[in-house]
């Protein structure tokens, strides 16, 4: 078989931001063949400089192949989607991507993306999400705060994506200030030198410097309600930071994500983005760590949570879980029911009309999306410790 799109890649808009509404439509889009589903992390060239996306996207779609030798289906998927790589304009090719296409009928899904996906090659019978439901739990709206002597810049950052929206400077009105480049008169009483005028001016100047950070804290507050931000970001060097992060009200000042000092005085928007997405994503991962140790306690108090897959599985069927979270790396099989109940043990013998099922969390998160539950994968420390249970954890509603 071959698949027939020919002439120019699919169109897709750029800078798009993901929604839970995307990722319904996909899930709900008809696939009678197979889909294919590609996450092509950005090549790192400081850590490994001879990694392109192109090498590994042919490692993966090649090991993938391996895993379903006779799949003519898959394979010509897999052209596919070579073809399409090799067309994406440079700057696409450039972030991170998420390729996702089916055959039977032919349609295709692909966006660039700023939050960084680790590579994944999936074929199943529907739209592998995890790294996208990744993107929407961990990316939240935030506002970004550059802060430097003379400007003060609000921009707003959705997942990867910033926007300069604000600017305001810092006008010193010095004009009838004497400056004086000589030393001070002795005090006459000690007979010893004091401040001279240049330390008066520089400490005069950095009062004034600081009531300007006061003052455009309130603005930025209300740009942050207007603008929907969850969290603030503040970047600069640290002492003009320390003092516009203290002059927040609350409940903003609760909501600053931690950023190390950098010099913005003359930052573009990409080093801004990139600045912001580094502490978005480490504020991230502890985060999901404090959140899965409050659920083990939780569940070893026997509070309303669980962290037994079955039982996880179960429970949301029944329409009783609030947030589903999930090592990224966790794969489960087992089997489903007529009566559409998910089994993960293998049973020895199971019974002839019970249906094998490669992909269980993905189902996991299938229904998770059907009912709007919050779903976390988790990464790192916070995996590990989700791993010692079974590698899926629940926060129950009752």
């Amino acid at each position: 078989m071959s698949v027939a799109w020919i002439g120019e890649i699919p169109p897709v808009a750029r800078n798009i931001v993901i929604t839970r509404e995307d990722l319904l439509d996909l899930r709900s889009r008809p696939a009678d063949g197979g889909v294919l589903s590609v996450y092509l992390r950005k090549g790192d060239r400081a850590k490994a400089p001879h990694h392109t996306g192109s090498t590994a996207l042919n490692a993966g779609l090649r090991e993938l192949q391996r895993a379903y030798p006779d799949d003519r289906q898959l394979a010509a998927l897999a052209d596919e989607v070579r073809r399409l790589y090799r067309k994406m304009p440079r700057e696409d090719r450039q972030r991170h991507l998420a390729i996702i296409l089916s055959a039977v009928p032919e349609w295709s899904w692909w966006r660039s993306l700023q939050w960084p996906v680790d590579d994944r090659f999936v074929w199943m019978d529907t739209p592998y999400l995890r790294p996208l439901m990744g993107l929407l739990d961990h990316a939240p709206r935030v506002g970004v705060i550059a802060v430097a002597r003379s400007v003060v810049r609000v921009l707003t950052w959705n997942q990867g994506l910033i926007e300069e929206e604000v600017v305001r400077r810092f006008e010193l009105a010095d004009r009838h200030w004497r400056r004086y480049a000589g030393p001070a008169p002795a005090h006459p009483g000690t007979r010893q030198q004091t401040a001279t005028y240049v330390e008066r001016y520089v400490d005069r100047v950095a009062v004034h410097e600081g009531r300007f950070l006061q003052e455009v804290t309130d603005e930025i507050a209300g740009h942050g309600e207007r603008a929907g931000w969850e969290r603030v970001v503040v970047l600069g060097p640290s002492d003009l930071t320390g003092t516009l992060v203290a002059a927040l009200p609350e409940p903003w000042r609760q909501r600053v994500v931690p950023a190390p000092p950098i010099n913005v005085a003359r930052a573009g928007p990409a080093p801004l983005a990139d600045a912001a997405t580094a502490a978005v994503e480490t504020w991230a991962e502890n985060r999901d760590l404090q959140e899965i140790e409050e659920l083990l306690g939780l569940v070893a108090s026997g509070g309303r949570a669980s962290a037994s897959p079955q039982e996880c599985l179960d429970l949301l069927e029944q329409g009783r879980v609030s947030h589903l979270y999930l090592d990224t790396e966790l794969r489960l099989q087992g089997y489903r029911r007529p009566d559409g109940t998910l089994v993960i043990a293998s049973p020895a013998e199971p019974a002839h009309d019970w249906v094998p099922e490669r992909h269980l969390v993905e189902r996991a998160i299938s229904l998770a999306l059907d009912q709007g539950i919050r779903v976390t994968p988790v990464r790192g420390e916070a995996a590990e410790r989700l791993r010692e249970v079974g590698g899926i954890g629940a926060r129950l509603r009752y």
